[in-house]
């Protein structure tokens, strides 16, 4: 049971940050970038090695849907941080269940280029 809340709990909290993905027109000199999001779980805690390897095939599947976005960089910053504390809101209010070691996903804003990280962002999910 707890590996389903958690699922679902990690997938809302992407979800949440999913709808920031939008891009703005460009309206100014800027140089621009080609942007796309990545998120992974990074701390396993209880989880099997099965589990985790479902969870991150479901939000690389979540992120390859999102696409690339064309943002300047602070577009992108802004973006960023919107969806930070969006999934923070998020997390504050859903059950993660009878978790007893940390988990943490990270999510990240990578330049499509050369996949270089450009924005990174490491969530912990604690045992309550």
């Amino acid at each position: 049971m707890m590996k389903t809340k958690l699922f679902t709990a990690v997938l809302a909290c992407l979800s949440v940050a999913m709808l920031f993905s939008g891009c703005k027109d460009d309206k100014n000199d800027d140089a621009v970038h080609a942007y796309v999001m990545r998120a992974a779980i990074t701390e396993a805690g209880d989880l099997d090695a099965l589990t985790v390897t479902l969870i991150n095939s479901e939000l690389e599947s979540m992120c390859n849907q999102v696409g690339t976005k064309i943002l300047t960089e602070s577009e992108a910053r802004e973006m960023f941080d919107l969806m930070v504390k969006q999934i923070e809101k998020s997390m504050e209010s859903i059950d993660f269940g009878d978790i007893t070691k940390p988990v943490g996903f990270t999510v990240t804003l990578n330049y499509q280029n050369d996949g270089k990280v450009a924005f990174s962002k490491t969530f912990t999910v604690d045992p309550k």
